[in-house]
């Protein structure tokens, strides 16, 4: 993918490659060039342009769906350029949050989001040989714990060909350790997926839409490994290119022990992992996004035949 590719549409640089190689502008849901699913559309004898957004909102996700074809029964068919569902007729608008910001309801406060953060969220500890590794992850589905790729992995960036570390514990705030295994992770991507044993209290909801720049974050993680604290943040940059991916750049502080955590919206919602700071720049601190997140449990999900039930 060339990052500095822009949607004809939006401007924006970040894509969704979906499992047929085609490509979707994750800011618009433009359909690019390229996969199956390209010359589906093109092949359709539709009244209207396939890459022409419906106005319709799909009942999985909540992206704007594309019209696919007329049907001699009088149908149509829509399909979800991001995740694939597909309906006949035009289907009811599924609720989504407003893509833009409205001052009739104020966000969640900092108070808030830590009382809503402290039940899903982990310290995430790794036991390497004589070396530990601290991180932070978060519950997304019953049982299972995302992190960073580079918490979990015993020598990542120092050996050729690093392995996941085999005694990992995870723990609430003011919790007791618990141990978890490793399910899955993609190291370019710098995500893994944890699973525990034991029932899981409260489980983060994960946006489907980016926030904007300037929008309020809140970055909650096992600081320093000292234990569960809340950094504030705004969105400094929606999108910052970083080792030829896309990232969203905060200004929340990242600290050690933070790498893995959950970055919060003032709905309380996941947007983005914490994953990278910046060595000569405090304030310029770096998330995966939320369109690479739900790209990489759509993977898994499917390689793994397991359904997260994301909430």
């Amino acid at each position: 993918m060339d990052v500095k590719e822009k949607c004809p549409i939006c401007g924006q640089r970040l894509f969704m490659e979906k499992l047929d190689g085609s490509r979707v502008c994750a800011n618009c849901g433009h359909l690019m060039s390229g996969g199956a699913a390209d010359m589906k559309f093109a092949s359709s004898k539709s009244s209207k342009p396939a890459n022409e957004p419906t106005g319709v909102s799909c009942p999985q996700c909540g992206s704007q769906m594309k019209l696919v074809r007329h049907d001699t029964d009088g149908t149509s068919l829509y399909e979800c350029p991001i995740c694939g569902h597909s309906v006949r007729n035009k289907p009811a608008a599924a609720p989504s949050s407003p893509a833009t910001p409205t001052t009739d309801k104020k966000g969640l406060d900092g108070r808030e989001i830590f009382n809503i953060a402290k039940s899903n969220t982990v310290e995430v500890v790794c036991q390497n040989g004589k070396m530990l590794s601290l991180g932070s992850g978060f519950i997304f589905a019953n049982h299972y714990i995302m992190t960073n790729a580079h918490v979990v992995f015993d020598g990542y960036g120092r050996v050729e060909n690093p392995q996941p570390s085999k005694m990992i514990t995870v723990n609430y705030k003011n919790g007791k350790p618990m141990n978890a295994s490793f399910v899955c992770g993609l190291l370019v991507e710098d995500m893994a997926i944890l699973r525990i044993e034991e029932p899981t209290p409260n489980i983060a909801k994960i946006a489907k839409n980016m926030p904007e720049t300037g929008e309020a974050l809140y970055v909650v993680g096992n600081s320093n490994g000292e234990g569960m604290c809340i950094l504030e943040g705004i969105v400094s940059d929606q999108l910052r290119e970083r080792y030829g991916l896309p990232y969203m750049m905060l200004s929340a502080i990242a600290v050690h022990g933070n790498s893995g955590g959950p970055v919060f919206d003032t709905r309380g919602e996941v947007v983005g992992i914490l994953t990278q700071g910046h060595a000569d720049s405090v304030a310029m601190n770096y998330a995966i996004p939320i369109p690479r997140i739900r790209a990489f449990l759509e993977k898994a999900s499917r390689e793994l035949k397991i359904n997260f039930r994301l909430k």
